[in-house]
């Protein structure tokens, strides 16, 4: 039963990093248009701050979220990267 709600769990959590990356890639594409550098140093400190206040509210160990997003964030760097040709 636990292992079919984790199954579960991790197949919505697939499926929205499918969706972030996605967008990610539309974000690299505008980026290439517009000659923008791949990191924003200031948004993802906007991210981090949004999300460990939220992590808070939740309950949810701050460490587990700058891990998480930490991984997303490069993955989306080298994404962006590679749509701006500078990977």
């Amino acid at each position: 039963m636990l292992r079919k709600l984790i199954d579960d769990i991790d197949n919505q959590l697939l499926d929205l990093v499918k969706s972030r990356m996605d967008v990610v890639v539309e974000i690299g594409n505008v980026k290439t248009e517009n000659n923008v550098e791949v990191v924003d140093k200031e948004r993802e400190e906007q991210i981090y701050v949004r999300l460990l206040a939220k992590a808070k509210e939740k309950g949810v160990k701050p460490e587990v979220v700058k891990k998480v997003w930490k991984s997303l964030l490069e993955i989306s760097y080298e994404i962006e990267g590679d749509k701006n040709g500078k990977s």
